[in-house]
């Protein structure tokens, strides 16, 4: 590492920021302040999320992040990624006691953490301290000594109620939120035991070869062994865990490019009263924005019974036409029973896949193939992890159409460093909740193969570098 190489790295920055500039200007808009709440409405984020903007961003976020891991001492680097398990920890105190909707109904001008914490029944000075920890890393901001107010990062997390409101509400906050709250809670309290678990579990001679569901540092964290966390989150005393759960896969969204199912497939290419069957598609909320573009389009949600009836509530109450008119239906249905549906137009499988260890996503994939007609294609949505070096753009699958990525400029990691941080979080959380992961291009072709698809192309909307949407094409029948 010389100072030339810390040069270019900033110089990534300052063009990033030329583009930006460029692209906001050209409509007149400014970038958003981080110190104001996140409104995904606003002009200025539709500009944001054009490919040419969202690549900036992309470029400055790994340029920044690479720039600090070098200049930084080591150690200092080493000791804050040791403690930022803190972090989340701050975060779902301050959620559950609703600071987030307490200091949107007072605004910009925030709140004094005395205030705060009568309203809350909480110990000032521990409020503060949780407070200005999260500010410290730019969720809140302390607009004087002791006050704070939300801002773009914090405001993410705001379930939509007044604070009024959510005093008075008897069963889960969460429910009518965009997620991420629920999210939050999920990985901070449900999932927890599975960090403290996963050395132990990954060492243990019975445990660390282990590709099973019903063996994970979870279960062994949890003491839920010889279970899998679906089975465990439907038991009577974990209702409000599958209740976060089953919400927090709207922040799932998040990790997509806004709307991006709609540019997955050419939907409009299907004939009408042709059948999408969404697979293992929880509440169905991957399907709103397709229930509502392409009207020739019918829709069926396959998933657990209790998910299902969930579902259909919330289905009933967003769309009151959608299940009574016959356009959506929900089946409860085992994805590793033979499919039900064999007239299926499309079969869209997100975020499922990567629960799955590789024998057990092959079987998945299989019962959708013996299902197939020669017309069916399959839509695999899911992160598409990239190489941290240059192989990843020279990738054995590059005559896929879509397969391959553009170089990144020196001397950045390929996979843009720490903006495929969540993807590869996600990676290790699968790994420890359910033996599962997310997978390279390699590794998604190799599962598909092995149930008799064949890769037609991947959609990556927009540019994305992280998410895909695989096309498959279904081949000699398995099974």
């Amino acid at each position: 590492m010389t100072i030339a190489t810390l040069r270019k790295l900033a110089a990534i920055i300052n063009a990033a920021l030329d583009t930006l500039e460029r692209e906001l200007a050209a409509e007149s808009l400014e970038f958003p302040t981080l110190d104001a709440p996140y409104d995904s409405t606003a002009p200025p984020e539709g500009v944001l999320e054009r490919e040419s903007a969202a690549h900036a961003i992309d470029l400055i976020v790994a340029a920044s992040s690479q720039l600090c891991a070098s200049v930084r001492k080591p150690t200092l680097t080493m000791v804050e990624l040791a403690w930022q398990h803190m972090l989340p920890a701050a975060l779902r105190f301050l959620t559950a006691i609703d600071v987030i909707e307490l200091l949107a109904d007072v605004g910009p001008q925030g709140m004094h953490v005395q205030d705060i914490a009568q309203k809350a029944d909480v110990d000032s000075e521990k409020l503060a301290h949780a407070l200005r920890f999260c500010a410290t890393y730019h969720v809140f901001t302390e607009v004087a000594p002791d006050v704070f107010a939300n801002n773009r990062l914090s405001s993410v997390l705001n379930k939509g109620k007044s604070y009024d409101v959510l005093q008075t509400m008897s069963g889960s906050k969460y429910e009518d939120t965009n997620g991420h709250a629920a999210w939050l809670e999920l990985n901070s309290s449900t999932f927890l035991p599975a960090a403290a678990s996963l050395t132990q579990h990954n060492t243990d001679p019975r445990t660390k070869f282990s590709k099973e569901p019903t063996c994970t540092a979870l279960a062994r964290g949890a003491g839920f062994e010889g279970k899998s966390l679906f089975a465990w989150l439907e038991e009577p005393q974990n209702g409000p865990a599958l209740q976060a759960f089953g919400v927090s896969m709207r922040a799932t969204e998040a990790w997509e490019t806004q709307d991006a199912i709609l540019e997955a497939f050419d939907w409009s290419s299907l004939p009408e009263g042709s059948v999408v069957v969404d697979i293992g598609g929880g509440i169905g909320n991957i399907v709103f924005p397709l229930y509502e573009r392409f009207p020739h389009l019918r829709f069926e949600v396959q998933d657990r019974g209790k998910t299902c009836m969930h579902g259909q509530a919330v289905w009933n109450k967003k769309y009151p036409d959608a299940i009574a008119s016959g356009r959506v239906t929900f089946r409860e249905h085992n994805f590793f029973e033979a499919q039900p549906r064999t007239d299926a137009a499309v079969f869209l499988i997100r975020h499922c896949v990567h629960n799955w260890a590789d024998a057990y996503a092959v079987k998945i994939l299989q019962h959708l193939r013996n299902a197939a007609q020669p017309s069916t294609r399959l839509v695999v949505a899911e992160h598409i992890l990239p190489y941290a070096c240059a192989a990843s753009v020279l990738d054995a699958r590059s005559d896929i159409p879509g397969a391959s990525l553009e170089p990144v400029p020196e001397p950045l990691l390929a996979n843009l460093g720490r903006v495929c941080g969540n993807a590869c979080s996600l990676d290790q959380l699968m790994q420890s909740i359910l033996n599962a992961k997310e997978r390279t291009l390699e590794e998604h072709a190799r599962i598909l193969e092995g149930s008799a698809w064949k890769i037609e192309r991947v959609n990556r909307v927009r540019g994305d570098r992280l998410y895909g949407h695989i096309v498959a094409a279904p081949q000699s029948r398995v099974g």
